[in-house]
């Protein structure tokens, strides 16, 4: 096992909604440069001590200026509902020593041992994750929207690697899904393509140390052009738009496969009308 003497596997224990961290910037220097302390990647090397503990990720925080390291455990479904139970929260040195332990929730809200503040804990910052069980650690709760109830106008202003070959630059297309996908150039319509919406789940896995790395998973809808055999969506931001389209064909419409960042092209590059 891989837990200390003297420690239980409650010392890992919470509710799950008593732990919100502040995700801080993969890209920082110190964070690439710090080095996992070798009882961690030893730990990490015994997946299977890990997950009978019930831990599901492994996370190395900045608390209080210090690299600590947090075993976030299963959620404790017991304490969900409880408003005056508090939670011990533990988070652990570089010797796999208890570094400081928090009481988390109930009436006294945070209580801070001697030595730290509760600033010190709400203002801790998630660096990275090193292992997880593989879990999705990440869904988005809120169902897929029509992405487009009302007719917009996009002008292309670049083609990329299309497997599409009808579009140009200027060209300007305008989608809805009641009513298809229109192709103007020169203001003159070239074609009107019928599409068929389709739900789809889009799966992410995210960056870490050790595999298998977490998944996250968004729901979404997508379009299928059925002159090409293949799905597109428009992927909008504040000042510019992309225009995806999927690698692969497909015979109909009717399709149930697990898409992922791989799966689409860049066919377009957009800005609205």
């Amino acid at each position: 096992m891989f837990i200390r003497p003297g420690y239980q596997k409650t010392d890992f224990r919470e509710a799950s909604a008593s732990l919100n961290t502040t995700t801080g910037n993969d890209s920082n220097s110190t964070t690439k440069q710090f080095q996992v302390p070798a009882c961690i990647t030893s730990t990490i090397n015994k997946p299977d001590s890990l997950k009978n503990a019930g831990i599901i990720s492994i996370e190395e925080v900045l608390l209080a200026g210090r690299h600590l390291y947090y075993f976030r455990p299963m959620p404790n479904d017991k304490n969900k509902n409880c408003y005056d139970c508090a939670t011990s929260i533990a988070f652990y040195d570089s010797a796999c020593m208890i570094a400081v332990r928090f009481s988390v929730g109930g009436y006294a809200g945070v209580v801070a041992p001697a030595g730290f503040t509760r600033n010190d804990y709400q203002n801790r910052q998630k660096l990275r994750t090193l292992w997880t069980g593989g879990v999705v650690t990440s869904n988005s709760q809120s169902p897929a929207r029509d992405p487009f109830p009302q007719p917009v106008s996009f002008i292309i202003t670049e083609v990329t690697d299309s497997p599409i070959k009808v579009f140009k630059k200027d060209d300007e297309l305008k989608i809805s899904t009641a009513d298809g996908l229109y192709h103007y150039r020169n203001g003159q319509i070239v074609n009107r393509y019928k599409i068929i919406p389709q739900k789809i789940k889009q799966y992410r896995t995210n960056p870490c140390l050790v595999p298998p790395c977490p998944t996250s998973e968004e729901e979404k809808i997508v379009y299928y052009l059925e002159p090409f055999q293949r799905y597109i969506y428009i992927e909008q931001l504040t000042d510019r738009a992309w225009f995806h389209i999927s690698v692969k064909t497909f015979s109909d419409s009717n399709s149930n496969e697990r898409f992922t960042g791989g799966d689409w092209g860049s066919g377009c590059r957009l800005k609205k009308k």
